[in-house]
């Protein structure tokens, strides 16, 4: 049983650790087209904002309901 208990709080943690992750993988990628479309002023580049918003959203929901 305590075997079990511990391997549910590593899977747990690591899941967590993951949420952080991609949380801060998408962060970074959305401040890093936000500087490109500054730096290029390129439409083309500020078209891909909502596309990384929306798929660092739903990584971090799907982690969300896995670990809660």
């Amino acid at each position: 049983m305590e075997e079990a208990l511990a391997l549910t709080w590593k899977t747990m943690n690591a899941r967590l650790r993951n949420l952080r992750a991609g949380a801060i993988a998408s962060l970074a990628s959305v401040i890093a087209l936000v500087v490109l479309a500054i730096v290029y002023r390129s439409w083309g580049v500020l078209a891909g904002l909502p596309v990384i918003i929306l798929l660092g959203t739903l990584f971090v929901h799907r982690e969300q309901t896995i670990v809660f």
